[in-house]
């Protein structure tokens, strides 16, 4: 039992969740030892209160969420046959799969269902962000900073609790990405069923065989981005003929006219602006330059993901006429920045001591102060209640 104390926590998790977790990460910070069953369990309970916070939920048909109508779909499957509700031209099958299933494994209550889903997803970043830790770091303070920092951003909260599908499978995704990075090997099976479960994901799987964003990027190189990502906005012109073709299949023609309604579409309460694209292109451009071309970065792993960013971030800007997709582009980046940020002055151990320390204290702080903001405080019951709560106030 020594490699596995943190085991003795979980009593403690039942007492006050946030109180262990926060006493978890602490002792993480102060004593960083690569102990992996350890940390694992610190990650699966982090995972688990993120999953009480989001059972707190309310959902009223009237909240500015996709929730309102991701619940009706799901009790319907109460309604009809397995098969009568598979063939539904409502969203992607793996998304109508996992709500019949999930509409029987729980009795109906839809707002359990999501909060696994929400649990699977936090999961799958952690798992995704472990593997790139270990393959590449014996830091354990870089694991946790990339941690602290996909968790308690509050905007993805904020995502999540309007497009949680697409939130899921994104998390899906980047765990996909992981592993074809890391690895270099294709989890087809997961990244099917994240692309059937939603139509954006398709957007990724090229992207992880573009050889150029593997090494040290050129100018010649982002040119030929550029172009990529051009000739792919001049092909989204011409997605409803290719809808037309393929109306034999109810899955692929839903999935390309909802590319092409992602060129027109505008919801102004959900739409980011131009100027946030290019402050952020500056930024990543500045982080690329410092990452792969300061510290003359050769690993492949970490070029990568310095590249996808910067890659995400030129299409935000260029895909400003369709303002939808550059929405949808603009929020994967929060999957992305775990795998970046906390690595800026990993090269210089004093000061990177001291930058974790302070991205973990920023965001952690940061998250409590501006959770009743979430949903303009229409989601979630106070951040007093989450943190004196014991786990029987979640249930």
């Amino acid at each position: 039992m020594k490699d596995k104390y943190y085991l003795f926590f979980i009593p403690f998790f039942c007492i006050n969740p946030f109180g262990t977790i926060s006493l978890m990460l602490l002792i993480t910070l102060l004593y960083p030892v690569n102990e992996e069953y350890n940390l694992k369990i610190f990650l699966f309970l982090l995972a688990l209160f993120m999953g009480l916070i989001q059972s707190t939920r309310t959902i009223q048909m009237w909240q500015p969420s996709d929730w309102v109508a991701y619940m009706p779909f799901f009790l319907e499957a109460g309604n009809m046959p397995f098969l009568q509700y598979m063939q539904s031209d409502y969203k992607e099958p793996c998304f109508r799969l996992i709500n019949y299933v999930g509409y029987y494994i729980f009795n109906g209550n839809f707002l359990l269902f999501a909060t696994l889903l929400v649990v699977i997803m936090y999961v799958s970043v952690y798992m995704a962000i472990y593997k790139f830790w270990k393959a590449n770091f014996q830091d354990v303070r870089l694991l946790i900073t990339a941690v602290v920092l996909f968790t308690f951003m509050t905007e993805n909260l904020a995502m999540i609790n309007n497009i949680l599908r697409q939130q899921f499978a994104t998390g899906l995704m980047t765990y996909v990405i992981a592993q074809k990075v890391v690895d270099n090997k294709m989890n087809w099976w997961l990244a099917g069923f994240a692309c059937l479960t939603h139509t954006f994901m398709f957007f990724f799987i090229p992207i992880l065989f573009i050889k150029p964003l593997y090494r040290i990027i050129r100018l010649k190189s982002v040119l030929q981005i550029m172009v990529v990502i051009l000739l792919f906005g001049v092909f989204l012109r011409f997605v409803p003929f290719v809808t037309n073709i393929l109306s034999f299949s109810d899955t692929l023609s839903y999935g390309f006219e909802r590319l092409g309604r992602m060129e027109t579409e505008r919801n102004t309460g959900y739409m980011i602006g131009n100027s946030v694209t290019y402050i952020n292109l500056i930024f990543f451009l500045f982080v690329t330059l410092k990452l792969n071309y300061w510290n003359k970065q050769t690993n492949k792993n970490l070029l990568f993901f310095t590249n996808f960013q910067l890659f995400l971030s030129i299409a935000c800007v260029l895909l400003s006429f369709a303002p939808m997709l550059q929405t949808r582009l603009y929020s994967t980046r929060n999957f992305i920045f775990p795998f970046i940020l906390p690595l800026l002055f990993y090269k210089n151990p004093f000061i990177h001591r001291f930058y974790s320390a302070a991205v973990i204290l920023f965001f952690y702080a940061r998250f409590f102060f501006t959770f009743d903001s979430i949903g303009y405080g229409m989601f979630f019951p106070p951040i007093k209640q989450i943190i004196t709560g014991s786990i029987l106030s979640f249930l």
